[in-house]
């Protein structure tokens, strides 16, 4: 198993990015470089089977989390801010019942009810006519994913959470949002009308800035 990575020294809290499913590490372009120009620890990598990263015969989140696992150990990563998007949220939430983290970042993905309805005929689809991609399959492993169900602590509910949703995102709305961030003790929700699934490369600036804003909030908070 091959990853590919970019990561940047410098200090901490480390910002590791995880993206969400068809997606890659450039999802995070901006935050990533914006992590570097404040001189933070920053990791972004493209998951197993997606972007240049080789393929899994079987997927499971669970081999994800062992994949994040993983890479913090290579980079000596301890207590990072996850932040994570789409169907990389389950691989944050999961990954942090195990395993100390200073925060998460919830971006357009929650813990359960994630898959939108027209996603199973397309990604089939996808699949069935693409037979050289991997990445349509790797999705299912997300399908019926209820968080609630899995969790083996209630370690979670005293992350520091923040959790951001967009208006015009089909899949995860401001509701579903609002509902994941009453789940963390120390949460804050936040909500860009116009914005789609996409938020953080819709509202890149916004996002870059309210994520410091929340750091500095937070710096130095880690769970025990």
């Amino acid at each position: 198993m091959q990853l590919q990575v970019n990561y940047t020294s410098g200090r901490q809290p480390a910002l590791v990015f995880v993206h969400g499913g068809l997606g890659n590490r450039w999802n995070w372009r901006s935050q990533f470089e914006y992590a570097a120009t404040q001189g933070w620890t920053a990791l972004t990598y493209d998951l197993a089977g997606h972007g240049e990263s080789t393929p899994y015969p079987r997927y499971s989140i669970g081999r994800h989390c062992r994949d994040l696992h993983r890479l913090l150990q290579h980079f000596q990563i301890s207590a990072p801010i996850l932040c994570c998007h789409s169907y990389g949220v389950p691989i944050g939430l999961e990954w942090a019942q195990r395993y100390p983290v200073g925060g998460l970042v919830l971006i357009a993905g929650g813990s359960h009810n994630l898959t939108p309805w027209w996603e199973f005929p397309l990604v089939k689809l996808l699949k069935w006519s693409d037979r050289q991609s991997e990445v349509y399959g790797a999705m299912e492993i997300f399908w019926g994913y209820d968080f609630f169900s899995r969790r083996k602590t209630e370690r979670y509910i005293h992350i520091p959470t923040l959790v951001i949703t967009g208006g015009r995102d089909p899949a995860f709305n401001a509701q579903m949002g609002a509902e994941l961030a009453r789940q963390f003790r120390f949460n804050h929700h936040l909500h860009f009308s116009k914005a789609g699934h996409g938020v953080m490369q819709d509202y890149a600036a916004a996002v870059n800035h309210a994520i410091a804003q929340w750091v500095a909030a937070w710096e130095g908070v880690t769970t025990r």
